[in-house]
C-alpha cells in the first residue's frame, strides 16, 4: 500500500555560476547557457493527499493566498497529464528568499512534482522536461534532475557537471525582490541572434578553472537599477572571496570561498558590516 503522505521534503536552493543569454526566441522565452549548482540551504516542505482541492500552507506571509503560485501548477499538471485525480495539502516553511534568483519557487514545484510522482509509483521521464520547463517554470527540470547541471535552451536541455571539490558559499540578499521577467525586458535592445555552442568543461578539479567560466549576463541589468548588489559584491571580494557574483536575476549575491573556514570568519565579518540584510551560509549539495 502506497503512502499517503510525505513529511520533511527539502527543496533545495540554487546558484548560476554562469549565466549567458544567447538570444531571444520566437515564443517570448531567451536561449540561455547556465551552470546551475544545488545547495544545502532549503525550504521544507510535508504533501498530504487528499480527495480532491489544492489547499498550500505556507508560513510566508507574501505567499499565503496565493493560488497561482508554481506550487499551484505542479499538482495542476500531476492532475493533467498524470490522471492524478486527488486533491494535495501541501505545507511550505520558505527558508529562500523570494524572488531572489536562487529558484526557491521551482524548486518547491520540482519538489511537489517528485513527491506525487512518488506517492503515485510513477516516474518522471526526462522526456517531459520542455513540457514541465514551459508550463510551470523554466528552472523546474533542474531541480528535478539534481546535482551541478548545464542548462541550456530555457533551462530544460540538462547534462551534468562534475565539481570534484566543495563549495563554501556565503549567501546576501539586501531585501529587494527582483522581476525576471523585467530584467530580461531591458536586455531587449542588447539581443542578438544566438551564438556558436560554447565548449564548457564537464568536469572541474580546481576552483581557479572553475571561476574562469563564471558570469551572468543580467548582472549589469539589476546592477543599474540597484547599486547595493555591486556593493555586496565587492564587499565579499574584499574579504577573500574567490569570486562574487549574483545569482540568476538577482537580488541575492553569493560568494565563494577556498575553504570553509574562511568562509565563516568572512560570514561574521558580513553580518557586522550589513546587519538589517538576509545573509546565510551555505554550499554545494552533493
Amino acid at each position: 500500500m502506497r503512502p499517503l503522505s510525505l513529511k520533511g521534503l527539502e527543496a533545495p536552493a540554487k546558484i548560476n555560476l554562469r549565466l549567458k543569454v544567447m538570444g531571444r526566441r520566437p515564443d517570448g522565452y531567451h536561449d540561455l547557457d547556465m551552470m546551475m549548482v544545488p545547495l544545502t540551504l532549503a525550504d521544507l516542505m510535508d504533501l498530504d493527499l487528499r480527495p480532491d482541492g489544492i489547499l498550500v500552507d505556507c508560513d510566508h506571509p507574501d505567499l499565503k493566498g496565493q493560488q497561482q503560485n508554481l506550487v499551484v501548477k505542479a499538482v495542476h499538471y500531476a492532475q493533467k497529464y498524470w490522471h492524478f485525480n486527488q486533491g494535495c495539502h501541501v505545507t511550505l516553511k520558505k527558508n529562500i528568499p523570494l524572488a531572489g534568483g536562487l529558484g526557491g519557487g521551482s524548486s518547491d514545484a520540482a519538489t511537489t512534482l517528485m513527491g506525487l510522482a512518488q506517492l503515485m509509483g510513477v516516474s518522471i521521464p526526462s522526456g517531459e522536461f520542455a513540457r514541465i520547463a514551459h508550463e510551470i517554470g523554466a528552472d523546474v527540470p533542474f531541480f528535478l534532475s539534481g546535482g551541478a547541471q548545464r542548462a541550456q535552451g530555457i533551462g530544460e536541455v540538462l547534462s551534468p557537471i562534475k565539481i570534484a571539490f566543495p563549495l563554501p558559499i556565503i549567501l546576501i540578499n539586501p531585501g529587494i525582490q527582483v522581476s525576471t521577467k523585467e530584467v530580461f525586458g531591458t536586455l531587449k535592445m542588447r539581443l542578438t541572434s544566438p551564438t556558436s555552442d560554447v565548449s564548457l568543461p564537464r568536469s572541474y578539479n580546481r576552483l581557479d578553472d572553475l571561476c574562469a567560466w563564471m558570469e551572468n549576463d543580467l548582472e549589469a541589468s539589476t546592477c543599474s537599477r540597484y547599486m547595493v548588489i555591486q556593493h555586496l559584491k565587492e564587499a565579499l571580494l574584499c574579504h577573500g572571496a574567490k569570486r562574487s557574483l549574483m545569482s540568476g536575476s538577482g537580488a541575492t549575491v553569493f560568494g565563494i570561498f577556498k575553504t570553509a573556514e574562511k568562509r565563516d570568519q568572512v560570514f561574521e565579518l558580513m553580518k557586522k558590516d550589513f546587519p538589517t540584510f538576509w545573509i546565510t551560509k551555505t554550499e554545494m549539495a552533493r
